[in-house]
């Protein structure tokens, strides 16, 4: 909780472009993470942009988790398995 405060603490303190910096850097990592991520997975990656929604950013996630991917059937019909675990 401390940490949380802190943070808060921060950016209330400092030039409000800097955080502006700060946030945005965060937000484009964010974006380009998922973008690749979804793109190996076979997925379009503006899909990414669901993550910028908030609370529907959470749905997204929860959905992404349970849908069939595309390179994971490719992957199936070519004869893979996948190794257990354990």
């Amino acid at each position: 909780m401390d940490n949380l405060i802190e943070t808060v603490t921060f950016f209330r303190n400092t030039d409000p472009n800097v955080s502006l910096i700060v946030i945005g850097i965060m937000l484009t990592w964010t974006l380009a993470a998922g973008s690749f991520l979804l793109a190996r997975l076979g997925i379009k990656p503006l899909w990414v942009l669901l993550l910028v929604l908030p609370g529907l950013n959470v749905l997204a996630i929860w959905l992404f988790a349970y849908v069939r991917w595309p390179r994971y059937e490719e992957a199936k019909r070519k004869g893979w398995t996948p190794e257990p675990h354990g």
